[in-house]
């Protein structure tokens, strides 16, 4: 019988093959297996940081929603729990809160509710969160979802949807800051 840290090992070995081929380290990845698992692709525009976070779409599906709570708190919160993460350079699985913080802001979303009517049960999700500082020490969120039967999309990829949003995003909000500070 096989030790099973060597089926952990060898599918981390797996994992990061993927991730690696695709232009990505192993630093957001905190699953066995990037098949059964929903991709959140943070670029945080207040630090100049591209990121990549796995979410297991049975804990995805399953996660409790907070409720009477609006979208725009949630993105507040997301927006707070991504700066600490970056600040104090803390990995995806060292904070707890992170996952069901993007589940609970991208549930609320228009984007998410359209990607929902049209995708298949078993369509495992590409999110882009583009998070932009605004005045009064405030950030804002705002999401992208990118329908691929990719495991990970490529980073390029990812900051070319990145920067078409923006530049809506930048259109209809103005108060948007070109850095962190504003």
């Amino acid at each position: 019988m096989k030790n099973n840290d060597d089926s952990v090992n060898f599918a981390k070995s797996v994992s990061y093959g993927h991730l690696s081929a695709n232009g990505w380290d192993l630093k957001g990845f905190n699953h066995l297996t990037p098949f059964d698992c929903h991709v959140a692709y943070v670029n945080d525009l207040r630090f100049s940081s591209l990121q990549l976070f796995t979410i297991r779409q049975t804990d995805f599906d399953s996660l409790k929603l907070i409720e009477n709570v609006s979208c725009e708190i949630l993105a507040g919160e997301l927006a707070s729990i991504l700066h600490d993460v970056h600040v104090q350079r803390t990995s995806a699985e060292s904070d707890p809160r992170l996952a069901p913080s993007i589940v609970n802001y991208i549930k609320r979303c228009e984007t998410y509710r359209i990607w929902q009517s049209k995708a298949a049960a078993s369509e495992r999700m590409h999110l882009v969160l583009n998070v932009y500082a605004i005045p009064g020490d405030l950030a804002m969120v705002r999401p992208v979802i990118i329908s691929s039967s990719y495991l990970y999309i490529h980073p390029t990829e990812i900051l070319q949807v990145s920067s078409q949003a923006e530049a809506i995003d930048r259109q209809r909000h103005p108060d948007i800051c070109p850095r962190r500070n504003c």
